[in-house]
Order: structure tokens, then sequence, then C-alpha cells
């Protein structure tokens, strides 16, 4: 069988990453695996097992890719194609169109649909009404957390028997190769006081704003030093939120950093501060890692990561004094050791939850 896993590059990121985890992994179950690339560009590229095809469609965004995927598709006739993220989902559907010998098409669905809040009324307007037509085209929506496939069905963008969830693929062979590397040398750890970490983008959807306020609360009750990695436009934001807060100090913005988890299992604490998620691939990593964790009980990934708190502490979103209070009762009690959960999430297991889908709807 073969499958042709169209994202735009391989950047880092949490759907990047997922993209990579899927088609290594389905190339050692013995598929034939093309990762079909916008862009073929991003440091993930490496991690690419050398037997996955890379097709670069030369586009110049995701929207242009359309015509190049349905060259691709012609010419390669794979028997399934599994798009990542949003977008792709669309530029898949409508390359699609009008094939006769059409391939299998499994949409994957990686955010709560309220992420379109946060676009403007054109784009909002014109992906809804390409969404609603387009979705159901697909053999199966495939999304990342059951929270987002009820709002799914909810919403009517698809019906509850064309739809399947699958966690993400989060821990792979290489997990503990990565986990036990050197933590970069930008890192300033005061080993005298307690380290919290936060791994996300400066994006309004993380809400670092909230994590700072909250941060700064926690500093007034003890010492303790807050890492945040990650890199986006509210960086100057953020930077000016931190100097009128007087935490200069104690808080480091440290940027991309292509493997960050040396630096989550140096900390004691890992804090989820989001408005939404759609899974919460951080959380699962914290978890093997075996860093405490809190987090916002948003919509709609950490909830079912974390089994409604039976392994890290959940917070109403958008609170940053009860976030300050888990914070700080996690650092003076300690937390639950989730490493046995975050197997749940391996790789091998995502893996043989979409071999067994994608043959069931292909009727193999």
């Amino acid at each position: 069988m073969k499958c042709a896993i169209l994202l735009t590059n391989l950047k880092l990121g949490g759907a990047e990453r997922v993209a990579v985890n899927l088609a290594n992994g389905l190339r050692n179950s013995g598929w034939d695996v093309d990762l079909v690339l916008v862009d073929a560009a991003g440091k993930l590229l490496r991690e690419v097992d050398p037997q996955v095809r890379i097709v670069n469609l030369s586009a110049r965004r995701g929207r242009g890719a359309v015509l190049a995927f349905r060259r691709y598709a012609f010419a390669n006739n794979p028997d399934a194609v599994l798009p990542i993220a949003y977008e792709m989902n669309l530029v898949a559907g409508l390359a699609l169109i009008g094939m006769k010998s059409r391939p299998k098409l499994f949409m994957t669905v990686h955010n709560p649909l309220r992420r379109f809040a946060e676009t403007s009324l054109a784009y909002r307007s014109v992906a809804m009404g390409l969404s609603r037509l387009l979705y159901p085209t697909a053999e199966r929506v495939i999304t990342v957390s059951r929270g987002i496939a009820d709002e799914m069905v909810a919403r009517k963008w698809t019906i509850a028997d064309r739809i399947a969830t699958i966690y993400n693929p989060v821990i792979s062979e290489d997990f503990a190769q990565f986990a036990n590397a050197a933590c970069p040398a930008n890192l300033r750890h005061d080993t005298s006081m307690p380290a919290i970490v936060n791994v996300g983008r400066l994006v309004p959807q993380k809400n670092h704003a909230l994590l700072l306020d909250a941060f700064k609360l926690v500093t007034e009750q003890r010492p303790a030093q807050l890492w945040i990695v990650g890199e986006g436009p509210l960086r100057t934001e953020l930077e000016q939120r931190i100097e009128r807060l007087h935490l200069g100090e104690s808080v480091q913005l440290l940027g991309h950093i292509s493997n960050p988890f040396p630096i989550i299992r140096a900390a004691d604490l890992f804090v989820l501060s989001s408005g939404h998620e759609g899974f919460g691939n951080v959380l699962v990593e914290a978890m093997a890692l075996g860093t405490p964790i809190v987090s916002t009980d948003c919509p709609y990934g950490p909830r079912e990561v974390l089994e409604g708190g039976k392994w890290g502490v959940l917070v109403p979103p958008g609170n940053a004094e009860a976030l300050a209070n888990a914070m700080l009762r996690v650092l003076g009690e300690g937390g639950t050791d989730a490493r046995p959960r975050a197997q749940d999430f391996t790789v091998e297991h995502a893996v043989g939850d979409y071999v067994a889908l994608m043959r069931s709807a292909m009727g193999d």
C-alpha cells in the first residue's frame, strides 16, 4: 500500500513532528510512503527515514499547491492521501476532485474549530465554506482528540460514522536519545530554586501573558525561575510584560530550540497555559520525561491526555490565581509520575491505529 502524507514543510512544530513520526512509522510497517511537501524545507528533514521519499511540490504557499499535488496524484497513484492539518486538507480535497482513480482521502484535524475566531472574517468565511464542501469527500476525518470529533459532528462538518479519533504519535524510538542530550549553553539554571518550563510558539493561543501573571504570583510566595521555549510574533509584547512585572531576572525567553527535551527534563514543573489545544504534544513529552504537569483545562486535549487530572493538575483557563496556586502546590508537594501514561502515545501505537483504520476504509 502506498500513502502520500501531505504537509506544508518540515520546520519545527507539533504537526510537523507528527508527520515525520507517522511517515517513519508507516514505512517501518511495510507501507510505501511519500512525504509530499509544499516546500521541502525545515530542520526536521534530517529526521525522515531515508526509505521515505521526499516529494517537493515547490509551491510558494499552500493554496498554490493544489494543481501541483493533483499532478503528483495522477503520476504516482497513491492508495491513500493523508494531509496533515487544516490547510492541507483543503489542498488535497480540491486537488482530488473529479479524479477517476481517486485515492482514499483521510483528512486530519489538529485544532478545535474555535481557532477560526483568531482569523480574519474574509479568511474565516472562505475557509469554513470550503470545509463544509470538502470534508464530506473524505473517506474518514481523523481528529487528535475526542473533543474535536464531538465539535465537528455538532457543527455538521462531518457525520459520526465518518470520523475517528487517533491520538498523536509522540514518543518515538529515539526519544531517549534526544532526552539525554545536554541542555543548551544559553540556559541559565540556578539550582538553588525550582525551575518552571513552558514550550510553545509565542502566539495568542498559548497565552503566555497568563503564565507570566501567574508566575509573578508564585514569586511573591517563593523564589523560582521560568523558562519559555519558543518563538513567535508576541515576543516584543511578552518582553515588555516581563519588564513591567519586574521579572527580568527570573524569566528567560529562550527562543526556538530544536530539541527542548533536556530543558523539560531539567525543570521541576511543566506548565501549559493555553486557551485551546487540539491535543498537546508537549504534555506527553513532559510526562515521558518525568516532569510534573500543571495545565489549563482548555478545549480539548489536556483533559484527555491527563485523563481528567489523574496525571497532572488541571485548572480553569484564563485564571492566573488558580494557575499560580496549582504551581505552588506541585512545587511544594511534588507531582504525579506520569511516565506510564506517556506510553499510550507511542509512534508504534498510533501507527497501528492509522494502519487499521486505513485498511478497513479501503476494504483490505
